[in-house]
């Protein structure tokens, strides 16, 4: 597995009365090795909560979360910043690219985090590797502004993959696209998945999204239910 859930449960504080919400209630599953799993449920429910506790972005309450065979709860900030950088890709429904830098520049950031520091050189050849394969070769100077909505997702998914991680999160990244660039991200995704042989955990809202994956998570009162 690459990561793996065991009796998590995550709350928050609601309103100033002191009471919290549960988010995720004993929740237990795992993903393995090159899987694809849609995450489904109605907004608000916890989704974005529960990829950010996989990719330990946020730690749970209670119960364990096992990443690449390592114990999160036994790692230090240092440790897991470091697990996180190597094994660990998220892409956003916003692109979160940075204006001022361009596609090139934009994608390879996440290198710098890696704790045995790759050569630049390598890292700029995988980046226009990855560029060309999701049709970006033409644009590695360009800045965001001057890329399309599904051209910004697409350097997002670059920059995620740039690392070689094993775990691909994507939280509604068509969110922001309309439905003909949604598929086609979709489909480049599934692609990667297999071509990189990245584990895809996706959220989305979309069922034809959800039946494209493997498998299927679906919330229910803070629970996850398969199928």
């Amino acid at each position: 597995m690459i990561v793996e859930l065991d009796s998590v449960t995550k709350s928050f504080a609601e309103g100033e009365g002191g009471g919290r919400r549960t988010i995720l209630d004993a929740v237990s599953f795992g993903v393995g090795e090159g899987e694809r799993v849609a995450v489904v449920g109605p907004s608000g429910c916890g989704k974005s909560t529960l990829l950010n506790v996989m990719g330990t972005l946020d730690l749970p309450d209670s119960g364990s979360v096992t990443l690449s065979g390592k114990a999160v709860a036994d790692l230090g900030q240092r440790e897991l910043s470091a697990l996180r950088a190597e094994q660990v890709g998220f892409v956003f429904q916003l692109h979160h690219l940075l204006p001022q830098a361009t596609v090139l520049e934009n994608v390879t950031l996440p290198s710098l985090a890696m704790p045995a520091k790759p050569a630049p050189s390598a890292v700029a050849e995988r980046a226009k590797e990855l560029l060309e394969k999701v049709g970006l070769s033409a644009h590695l100077g360009k800045r965001p502004a001057q890329l399309s909505g599904g051209e910004r997702q697409r350097a997002a998914v670059v920059r995620a993959l740039i690392n070689r991680p094993s775990l691909l999160l994507a939280d509604e990244p068509t969110g922001a696209l309309d439905q003909k660039r949604a598929a086609e991200l979709v489909e480049l995704l599934l692609e990667l998945n297999e071509s990189e042989g990245v584990a895809l955990v996706l959220v989305t809202h979309d069922p034809a999204q959800a039946a494209r994956m493997g498998r299927t998570l679906r919330f229910e009162n803070a629970k996850i239910v398969e199928g």
